[in-house]
């Protein structure tokens, strides 16, 4: 990393004057918009405690969901596409899935130490492409532990069964994934605002059709970091990690099989900041650099940052205002990563304690690094996704919910098999035995 030092330094300088200064710096203010934090399963780890609802008081819920979906592009196929011809005979393009589905939220505590477990099965039926049924199942264990007055952290497991979505794949039969991620992290309590932390992760994912197998791969990673807390909703940190990828099953490109395992680096600085009662701000800056096995796909080494700004206009009404750049990947195409500069818009409304309704408009600009096993010219693939997404939630008491949305995604790319249009409506209800 010595030789994107400067860079940082910048990134540093950057965060710095993006901040009020002043005596203001430690005078707690209660905000009345909250930013949801964008983080995977190893942040949330370092961050602190995992909680249901944020509380530590015991929680036990059984209940039962139904969930109708309309997908008019199931495939996720350009307009143009003849669906019968690349899927199958039998293929339609739209169609309805029923997901009825059970689950358990529990939690429990003994001393300082507290445990949680969520757990849920669906079954998801097609009316039309019937091929496509199967269960799913999304699995949470956690252990918060604490020992003394100053160390605590986590030990966990999640598990994920459920069918990849279309979205860049290259095989449109039934293609279910399994991914199992282990966590285990602590943190040191310094002294009144400071804290050191750290975290490791293992995580596996395997594919069910053998002809894309290409993206099982198996992830570790290490991360450590020291925050600073300058009241109770004011954290300024600095984080490290490191990321170690492996794929198995090796790819072909041009007539060359390789393995697309990579190293990983990443420094980030990170804030949060309340500016005033109603206005809160979230940023990190950082550097990225990833190192390929094999040189035939381009190594990546530049910056990545990620700002939100909430602001809460009266009681009932808050904007999120997002922009990020990121290296992502589809699960349908895991080793093939692409550089992501975003921006999204999130206004809601909640008229009353039974009713929220909310909007998110994103934007989203992907330039692939060139690791597809199916185009042999992925290092010139430029795409734009769009998206607009409405959602409704009603709940009239405590043990029923019912929710409604309508979603729209349009995508462009100079690959025009990968370019489509689709929209997704569903509506659900969900009952909690009491």
């Amino acid at each position: 990393m010595n030789t994107n030092k400067s860079r940082v330094t910048h990134l540093a300088a950057f965060v710095a004057a993006a901040l009020p200064m002043g005596a203001g710096l430690f005078t707690p203010v209660l905000a009345d918009v909250q930013i949801a934090d964008i983080t995977d399963t190893l942040d949330n780890a370092v961050k602190g405690p995992r909680l249901i609802n944020g509380s530590t008081d015991p929680y036990f819920d059984v209940y039962a969901a139904d969930h109708e979906t309309f997908d008019n592009n199931v495939f996720r196929l350009a307009s143009s596409t003849d669906v019968k011809a690349i899927v199958g005979p039998s293929a339609s393009r739209e169609d309805h899935i029923n997901s009825p589905s059970a689950g358990l939220d529990g939690q429990w505590s003994l001393g300082r130490q507290i445990f949680s477990v969520e757990a849920q099965v669906a079954d998801n039926r097609y009316s039309q492409n019937t091929n496509l049924n199967n269960v799913s199942s999304i699995d949470k264990a956690a252990w918060n532990w604490g020992l003394g007055s100053v160390l605590s952290g986590q030990v966990g497991a999640e598990y994920t069964h459920t069918l990849l979505s279309f979205v860049n794949a290259q095989v449109y039969d039934r293609n279910t994934y399994q991914q199992t991620q282990y966590f285990a992290a602590g943190r040191y309590q310094v002294g009144p605002r400071w804290a050191l932390y750290g975290g490791v992760l293992d995580a596996n994912l395997t594919v069910e059709d053998p002809a894309t197998s290409y993206n099982d791969f198996r992830r570790k990673a290490v991360d450590m970091g020291a925050e600073l807390e300058t009241s109770t909703q004011d954290s300024f940190g600095i984080d490290y990690r490191y990321t170690d990828a492996r794929y198995p099953n090796a790819i072909t490109i041009s007539q060359s099989a390789f393995d697309p395992d990579y190293r990983e680096d990443r420094v980030r600085f990170l804030a949060k900041r309340v500016l005033t009662e109603k206005t809160t701000i979230d940023l990190s800056v950082g550097e990225l650099k990833r190192t390929y096995a094999n040189s035939i796909i381009g190594s990546f080494s530049g910056p990545i940052w990620r700002g939100a700004l909430g602001w809460a206009p009266t009681e009932k009404t808050q904007l999120i205002v997002a922009v990020w750049r990121d290296l992502e990947a589809y699960l349908t195409d895991a080793s093939n990563y692409y550089r992501s500069t975003a921006a999204s818009i999130a206004p809601s409304w909640t008229p009353s304690e039974k009713i929220s309704l909310s909007v998110k408009v994103s934007h989203e600009d992907q330039r692939y690094i060139g690791s597809s096993s199916s185009l042999q010219n992925q290092l010139l693939r430029h795409d734009t996704y769009n998206s607009q997404v409405l959602s409704l939630a009603y709940t009239p008491i405590r043990a029923l919910a019912f929710d409604l949305s309508y979603g729209h995604e349009q995508r462009d790319s100079n690959e025009p098999l990968r370019s489509f249009n689709d929209g997704l409506a569903t509506a659900g209800v969900k009952f909690i035995f009491q």
